[in-house]
């Protein structure tokens, strides 16, 4: 029920407004990739991590899947506190002044002059 309402549907909800324009469809269809992905990869490694974690996925009834709870539920703990802190809230902001807070990080500055050095060559390529 919680990934509902917060993980499993924050980055659809987002991905309008965290993406410059001259890179939105390229990033989007790689953020709906990857999303489909990591999907994909918890539920094959589900059945090792039960083992991992002391149970045993042949048998329902010694079935014991706290220990993959716990690691999901740390997880996702994890990823809360890195919206947190990383996330820019978005509220009655441009998205040139969202794109401008992205800018100013230490961080995403080297990938944002890399996607504009890469859209300006693609431009350049079809003048």
């Amino acid at each position: 029920m919680a990934g509902a309402i917060g993980f499993h549907t924050l980055p659809w909800a987002m991905l309008g407004e965290m993406y410059p324009p001259l890179v939105k469809g390229i990033a989007g269809g790689l953020t709906t990739c990857l999303a489909y992905v990591f999907s994909f990869a918890a539920l094959k490694l589900y059945p090792f991590m039960l083992l991992l974690f002391g149970g045993d996925a042949a048998n329902s009834k010694t079935s014991s899947s706290e220990g993959v709870f716990y690691f999901y539920g740390a997880l996702s703990l994890a990823a809360t506190v890195f919206v947190v802190l990383f996330l820019t809230e978005t509220h009655r902001k441009t998205l040139q002044e969202i794109e401008q807070e992205f800018v100013n990080r230490p961080l995403t500055r080297s990938v944002a002059l890399w996607f504009r050095d890469y859209t300006t060559g693609a431009k350049n390529c079809q003048n």
